[in-house]
């Protein structure tokens, strides 16, 4: 029978995807083969690259792609991308339609494919192990709340390195995440996003956290 996850959540947890195999069952060690030899298979096909693992810091990107366009990887303008061990954020600034997002997406999807399969669409890659990654997109009006798009985008923040916050504190070497930000207080006059931006930038940095993140501001 199929577990139903009301009926009985913590069976549910413990059988595979609600269709009733326990992880001790030859069908399910079937299913894992067959999608470890697909992925395999579809990596090799895809052409993707090997990822070099370090303990330095050091994240080291050549020609990275986007995997998720409807657009052949011949067609598409491949992205480097570099950030040194001591650096913790890079900021993209820049007009609409500039490529910051596509640029911002290339570079998560090759981290997040790295962390998860050990190989992602580049040409070459050298990364640390994060315990986490963390994507935010650029916020609207909130018009349920009754709240600005302003305060909103404070609110969302201020939960957000808190969030980070205590899972920094609850480990003993704490955990490290790579954050992107699309469009990060994109609500909020150009005068003032890069002062918003810097401070809270410098308190991601204060709790060991890295990433990329994109502005309209062009100062």
């Amino acid at each position: 029978a199929i577990t139903d996850r009301r009926d009985d959540p913590e069976n549910f947890r413990k059988n595979f995807r609600g269709f009733g195999f326990n992880r001790s069952d030859e069908a399910y060690e079937l299913f894992e083969m067959v999608g470890i030899i697909y992925t395999a298979n579809r990596i090799k096909e895809m052409g993707w690259e090997k990822i070099h693992f370090n303990q330095t810091g050091e994240i080291n990107i050549k020609k990275a792609y986007h995997p998720g366009l409807h657009m052949p990887k011949k067609d598409q303008v491949p992205n480097d991308f570099h950030l040194a061990p001591h650096e913790s954020f890079d900021i993209l600034e820049g007009a609409t339609m500039g490529g910051k997002s596509l640029h911002l997406q290339s570079i998560g999807w090759v981290i997040r494919l790295a962390q998860s399969l050990g190989f992602a669409p580049v040409e070459y890659a050298s990364l640390p192990i994060f315990d986490g990654l963390i994507h935010v997109d650029r916020v609207l009006e909130a018009e349920i709340e009754k709240a600005s798009a302003g305060q909103r985008d404070a609110d969302i923040w201020a939960e957000i390195i808190e969030n980070v916050r205590q899972e920094v504190v609850s480990q003993a070497q704490g955990k490290n995440y790579w954050i992107t930000i699309d469009e990060m207080f994109s609500s909020i006059p150009a005068r003032y996003q890069k002062g918003l931006v810097i401070a809270i930038l410098e308190d991601l940095k204060s709790l060991g956290q890295r990433g990329q993140i994109s502005i309209h501001n062009p100062d």
